[in-house]
């Protein structure tokens, strides 16, 4: 046991660093089956399409613990930053994966860990049209060799009909990238969301659908195509909000909820896997809203 657990920790370092699969970062775009490129304007755009951050309307601070209770070796924490200026607006993540594991009679122990840091901006070019960048940068640590690398991400994002919620969006993850002189292939999102209020926006309901393509995903040859979809149906009030939140996509069925009051957030998603790989896994996320400049 203690052997597979070492192996998954070395796939899941080495494949996923730069990611061969998306680690579908943040509680509520998990939740939301990981379909996310379309849907923008808080913290989570760092991460997901940094075209959404130009539609901020207020500063945003994310932290997000995922937890995998058949491999409790493994961590990975995710925190995020977002901040609306006159001209677009700014964005922040770092992303920390970690993982020990004990060996031999005398349970020595081999550990490995690996840092993301995002730098965004998203911009309005046009009304109902946005884009934005990320800057990586990537380091990984461990027993056996160190490494560091850079990427680069960019995203559009289109509001076809200012009366309606209706977005549509495309997103590259490491269109340019380098670590350690290996290849590393871009990643491609295709999105599209709507989002509907009813009774005065007291009832909001949101559906979302991604696909994802990239070459060798998951040692698959070629260009390989997978799909997320998701809900969410939010109760707003002026003080607090509830949300409840479904979804699947290629690897795993997901579900979860939101709790909000006033500028805080609380927000969860389990993640059940289809697929015999790291097994079912937890996701608790804390959001902080900066209140409005009066």
């Amino acid at each position: 046991m203690k052997n597979i657990i070492f192996i998954l920790t070395a796939l899941l370092f080495t494949h996923q660093l730069l990611p061969v699969t998306d680690l579908q970062l943040g509680a509520r775009p998990q939740a939301m089956g990981g379909a996310y490129t379309a849907l923008g304007g808080d913290a989570n755009s760092v991460y997901w399409n940094p075209a959404g951050l130009a539609g901020s309307e207020h500063g945003e601070f994310q932290f997000m613990h995922w937890m995998i209770p058949d491999v409790d070796q493994i961590m990975i924490d995710y925190l995020a930053f977002s901040y609306p200026m006159s001209a677009g607006a700014l964005g922040f993540a770092w992303v920390r994966e970690g993982a020990t594991l004990e060996e031999g009679i005398n349970a020595d122990e081999t550990s490995m860990s690996e840092n993301q840091l995002y730098f965004s901006y998203g911009l309005e070019l046009v009304k109902g049209l946005y884009a934005g960048a990320s800057l990586k940068r990537f380091t990984i640590s461990s027993d056996i060799g160190d490494g560091s690398g850079f990427g680069f991400d960019a995203g559009v994002l289109y509001q076809p009909f200012e009366a309606h919620k209706w977005t549509i969006a495309v997103a590259g993850k490491n269109l340019v990238a380098d670590m350690k002189d290996e290849m590393v292939k871009p990643l491609y999102s295709f999105g599209t969301a709507y989002s509907a209020g009813f009774s005065e926006n007291m009832h909001n309901i949101t559906v979302a659908l991604d696909l994802t393509t990239k070459e060798d995903i998951n040692e698959n040859e070629g260009m390989t195509v997978k799909f997320a979809t998701g809900l969410e149906y939010a109760l707003l009030f002026s003080d607090y909000s509830f949300a409840l939140r479904g979804g699947f996509n290629s690897n795993a069925a997901t579900a979860g909820f939101g709790i909000g009051w006033n500028y805080l957030a609380f927000d969860y998603a389990i993640v059940l896997m289809n697929e015999d790989t790291i097994g079912d896994s937890h996701k608790f996320g804390i959001v902080w809203k900066f209140p409005n400049k009066e």
